[in-house]
């Protein structure tokens, strides 16, 4: 132990000493950081002390060169400057030399070059020389431009005298002029070229006449073969003279078709308008043929170019001044193909433009209304003709088992859809799917006045009727989504939101319901004479329980001589579907009606009658497969609502089979939502007489559960005796046979 401490000790003593040296050697090593750290701080100002003299000298040396550098730089303009000045000079004296030589191709190369030498020297128009150049190249232009307009007219008036070449030459300096120059001419040389025109189909002229439109297609005919074979080789391709003469030429026919058909609005011939629009419009396509297409390459616009998207909307001042000269129709036309491109610009599509669609045949879309009056006046003769043909009766080997008088009437639609949209795709197409709304209304109203009323028995051929009836709503309806699709297609996009038939096509599903329920009702109203035999049998004196009474075999077959014409005539299966169901929830009802009209019904009178509700029902579960060849599987819930409304009515014949004793507390447990008034029903049917009723309503409106509790006791037996019962009846119904219904007798009369 005292080796252990005297180690320990040793080794603290030695910790201490390397700690004190430690401390003395790192205040050494802080202190020499410190002094290295000064010294590297004073050659640091050392080193920028010495960088800003250099600057200083660099600074010094290089002023010199620079101010050297600005004289040359100004020497070497200036140098320029006159070099570009002598040639401008010389360019000048040249091109006025060329002018008065009439050498039109070396004057058109000299004033391109001049005038990029003129843009040089704008800067300097204040210097008298140059002033005085500028003024002489403006004598020089415009005498240039005068001799140029001087040999066309010449070459107008009498071509041989000047020659082609010349003339040719004589664009190169129309192009030198610049742009507003080039407009300029062109639209002075269209002018000169349609002024015979002008005077030829001028108003009140015959030629000017509607009816002679082809006239004046004709003449511009003619027209561009005389510019193919006088003027084709004179005017540059890229001027595409032949294609401004015919906008222009088309300009001007826009507004003379405008004035004659404001002067003949009240008097116009629609059989004229439409044969004008057609020929208008086949001219179009000749141009658009001759001059193709137009490529736009579209791209998205960025929001901000909006406002120069907008400056489109502007009116030009021509529209202002005079809206209904040529120059203003011009101007209004360009100002919407620029909208038109500019939209198509937003969407960011690639698509073609044809410069000539709609440049005449647009002015026609305010006269469409016309045209729209007599088509409705069309559709009403053409609906009242087919109506007063319809045979409402079709072949029984037809396979399109519908109304002809629709077939002509949807056909009808078509053609007239086809025309007017080749006539105009605008309001127009959009006031005949108006029209077709309208008519469409009336027709579905006819048909449906033919469906009898609810209380009218109807014969076999009605039932076929209202089976061509019910098809033919469905087909219209159909049809109606397929006219709505094609007219969406191929109408102006702004008026695509406002085509809307389904109110039409609501109006055919309710005729097919309207139908299907003059079916169910025909049916029913059928066999009502066989219920009123059913309340009419003797039921208070009958004895026992035989096969299905003839009633119910009158039942089942009307029943089998109607369905299989509904199946086969129905071309929609859900619709014979549908009749199943209406049916089933008219006919169960009425039987249950008529079972609370059969007065003082014996014991075997009730098995009797619960007898023939099971062969009733039976009808009803196969009434899906009546008329196929091939029985198929029935829907369930077909099944289950029949099979539960018809035990309706077992439920009541069961009640009035429970003795008198026992009947409020059976009433109670089999009809759950049973009330006091079809219980007194039950009272009568047993025969009771009224003290007997009043004593059994007295009991059953006490509502003590003591007295319930006892009923259902009481109620337990009875029930699973008439359950018994009820089971040995369906099973009779459906299996047939002597010994069965011999065992059912018996059974009555043990009951009894």
């Amino acid at each position: 132990m005292k080796t252990m401490i005297g180690r320990t000790d040793a080794e603290i003593l030695k910790s201490v000493r390397e700690q004190v040296s430690a401390g003395s050697k790192g205040k050494k090593n802080l202190t020499e950081a410190k002094t290295s750290i000064g010294e590297l701080f004073k050659k640091i100002n050392d080193i920028k002390v010495k960088a800003e003299t250099s600057e200083r000298m660099v600074t010094e040396i290089c002023q010199d060169i620079k101010t050297l550098d600005y004289a040359k730089k100004n020497l070497t303009t200036t140098i320029a400057t006159l070099q570009k000045l002598k040639i401008l000079i010389n360019g000048v004296e040249q091109l006025n030399m060329s002018t008065s030589k009439q050498q039109y191709n070396e004057a058109g190369q000299l004033l391109g070059a001049i005038n990029q030498l003129a843009e040089y020297f704008a800067t300097y128009r204040d210097i008298p020389k140059i002033e005085q150049i500028q003024v002489q190249m403006k004598e020089i232009r415009e005498g240039l431009k005068a001799q140029v307009y001087k040999d066309f007219r010449t070459y107008l008036d009498t071509p041989h005298l000047v020659s082609n070449a010349n003339l040719a030459d004589a664009c190169t300096v129309i192009d030198a002029l610049g742009p507003d120059e080039k407009r300029e001419f062109t639209s002075w040389f269209c002018t000169k070229q349609l002024a015979e025109y002008g005077r030829y189909f001028q108003m009140g002229e015959e030629s000017a006449q509607l009816e002679h439109c082809d006239r004046r297609f004709a003449w511009l005919k003619r027209a561009l073969i005389t510019y193919d074979e006088q003027f084709s080789k004179i005017f540059p391709t890229s001027w595409r003279m032949d294609e401004l003469l015919c906008e222009e030429f088309c300009f001007t026919t826009r507004q003379n078709l405008i004035d004659i058909l404001e002067n003949t609005r009240h008097s116009l011939n629609v059989d004229v308008l439409v044969s004008l629009i057609k020929r208008t419009m086949a001219f179009e396509k000749e141009l658009s043929d001759r001059f193709g297409t137009i490529e736009v390459v579209d791209v998205q616009v960025e929001p901000d170019l909006k406002e120069e998207i907008d400056e489109d909307d502007i009116l030009d001042p021509e529209e202002l001044a005079n809206p209904k000269s040529a120059a203003a129709i011009r101007a209004k036309w360009k100002r919407v193909q620029r909208q038109n491109l500019k939209r198509e610009q937003k969407k960011g599509t690639v698509r073609e433009i044809q410069k000539f669609k709609g440049i005449i045949s647009s002015i026609f879309d305010m006269y469409m209304g016309l045209y729209i009056t007599k088509e409705e006046k069309n559709i009403e003769e053409m609906l009242q003709k087919v109506m007063s043909e319809e045979t409402w009766m079709v072949d029984d080997d037809e396979k399109n088992k519908v109304l002809t008088s629709s077939t002509d009437l949807i056909f009808y639609f078509k053609n007239s859809i086809k025309l007017c949209s080749s006539l105009s795709k605008n309001q127009a197409l959009y006031d005949l799917s108006k029209l077709f709304k309208k008519f469409l209304t009336q027709y579905c109203n006819i048909i449906i006045s033919k469906i009898p009323g609810p209380e009218k028995k109807i014969t076999e051929r009605e039932e076929k009727m209202l089976c061509l009836i019910i098809n033919t709503a469905e087909y219209c309806s159909q049809i109606t989504t397929g006219i709505t699709d094609s007219l969406k297609k191929i109408i102006h996009h702004s008026f695509v939101d406002k085509i809307d038939l389904k109110q039409e096509q609501s109006e055919f599903e309710g005729a097919i319901a309207k139908g299907t329920k003059g079916l169910v009702h025909g049916l029913v109203n059928k066999l009502i004479p066989a219920l009123d035999t059913m309340v009419k049998m003797p039921w208070a004196s009958w004895e026992s329980v035989e096969d299905q009474s003839d009633y119910v075999n009158q039942i089942n077959t009307l029943v089998r001589q109607s369905v299989p014409t509904f199946n086969e005539w129905l071309s929609n299966p859900a619709h014979f579907t549908f009749f199943c169901e209406s049916f089933r929830s008219t006919f169960i009802p009425k039987i249950i009606d008529y079972v609370y009209r059969c007065k003082r019904v014996s014991i075997p009178g009730a098995q009797q009658l619960i007898l023939d509700l099971g062969a009733i029902k039976t009808l009803l579960l196969e009434l899906p497969n009546i008329g196929k060849a091939t029985s198929g599987p029935i829907p369930a819930r077909y099944t289950r609502h029949v099979q539960k409304d018809m035990g309706k009515a077992e439920l009541i014949l069961k009640v009035v089979l429970t003795p008198q004793q026992s009947l409020v507390d059976t009433y109670r447990s089999l009809i759950v939502d049973g009330s006091e008034g079809d219980f007194q029903k039950i009272l009568e049917m047993k025969g009771l007489t009224r003290p007997e009723q009043k004593a059994l309503l007295d009991v059953y409106n006490q509502n003590t559960g003591s007295v319930e509790g006892a009923a259902k006791k009481k109620a337990t037996v009875g029930t699973n005796i008439f359950s018994g019962l009820s089971r040995d009846i369906t099973d009779a119904v459906q299996r047939g046979g002597e010994s069965t219904l011999e065992a059912l007798r018996l059974r009555g009369r043990q009951g009894q």
